[in-house]
């Protein structure tokens, strides 16, 4: 079963349970907001990556307030790259591409954590240390890019 919550101009379906991102919604109408502060300093038209996007919560708010940037997001586990795309579509983005993939520094396939829906949290998968430095250092990525792009990790 689910639910819509408005939050930042943004409408969500959010699922029952145990749920950070969803409680933190419903509670106080945001989901770490600061990011999404910060982030607004520095976004201009150009590109957006948002690496382990869950539900939106740091795509959607931007992407509405930004139509001219495109928004790529990137979402590895099933459940909850299926409740973002609803989401996406819910709020008519067009300028958001979605994908249901992980990345990593090697191309191989590896399986992602099945995701209990009643109990799933903002930080189920994390990035290692590997493929960090290499969106740190990479000069295609980041504020070094000719385009610009900006690229949110969740960890």
């Amino acid at each position: 079963m689910t639910e819509t919550v408005e939050a930042l101009g943004v409408e969500y379906a959010l699922t029952e349970g145990r749920n950070i991102i969803a409680n933190s919604l419903r509670r106080t109408g945001t989901y770490q907001k600061y990011l999404i502060d910060a982030a607004e300093y520095y976004i201009r038209d150009g590109i957006v990556i948002d690496i382990g996007c869950n539900i939106g919560t740091f795509t959607l708010p931007l992407a509405k307030k930004f139509p001219n940037t495109q928004f790529h997001s990137f979402e590895p586990q099933r459940l909850v790259y299926q409740q973002f795309v609803h989401n996406v579509f819910r709020n008519r983005l067009e300028n958001v591409t979605t994908y249901n993939v992980a990345l990593g520094s090697k191309n191989k396939t590896v399986k992602a954590p099945a995701v209990d829906p009643n109990h799933f949290n903002g930080s189920a998968l994390t990035l290692s240390t590997e493929v960090l430095e290499m969106l740190q250092q990479s000069k295609r990525v980041g504020f070094f890019s000719r385009r610009p792009v900006n690229t949110r990790i969740s960890s």
